[in-house]
């Protein structure tokens, strides 16, 4: 009995302590983004400001920077995991994993800014849980026109590059010239897939 009650409660206090912005999101914008996206430092590069959270806020939103509930469609996320031309930040220091982990967790979790609030500063909508789960496709390799090999999934078109995301959270944007012929078909199918799949009622 007293092994159960230990637990119940270890179990508690891990569903309960989840991703929280002020203790472990906003350490890592200030670390990585503050340089170049705050007021502080008066730099608002693509007009995205971090450390003023209503104008954070605003971004936060189906169709902003950060999307929440669903981390394959945040730009915040993808460009801070990404390597290359795009990555963010750009110099410095890389995000690590456990940066990456809690970035994942916070968006996936509703992308809070205080506890029972969303994005902007408004009560955190019920409807966000009840939102189509996004079908994670499995781990697949990748291969580039050269032979090379990466094993990873297919997360979305963006132009005419196929964003593809390691196992580990790394997402990479890759040309699609870039990719041998059997990943180019792949990549057109994945996103076929996906199109068909948000047609449908």
């Amino acid at each position: 009995m007293k092994q159960r009650v230990i637990f119940l409660m270890m179990v508690s206090v891990a569903m309960v302590r989840g991703a929280d912005f002020r203790r472990d999101i906003r350490p890592i914008l200030e670390k990585h983004c503050y340089e170049c996206h705050s007021e502080k430092a008066k730099k608002e590069k693509a007009g995205y400001v971090f450390d003023n959270l209503k104008r954070f806020g605003n971004d936060i939103d189906p169709r902003g920077v950060v999307v929440p509930g669903d981390v394959s469609r945040s730009r915040l996320f993808e460009v801070m995991t990404m390597t290359g031309d795009n990555q963010m930040p750009p110099n410095g220091p890389r995000v690590s994993p456990k940066e990456i982990k809690l970035l994942r967790e916070w968006i996936e979790e509703g992308a809070l800014l205080e506890a029972g609030k969303a994005g902007g500063g408004g009560a955190a909508k019920s409807g966000l849980a009840a939102r189509p789960a996004v079908v994670e496709l499995p781990v697949e390799d990748w291969v580039s026109a050269d032979g090379k090999t990466v094993k990873a999934r297919f997360v979305r078109m963006s132009g005419d590059a196929v964003v593809i995301r390691t196992a580990e959270g790394r997402v990479f944007k890759v040309p699609m010239s870039r990719l041998g012929a059997a990943s180019q078909e792949r990549a057109k199918e994945r996103a076929k897939a996906a199109v068909g799949a948000e047609e449908k009622p």
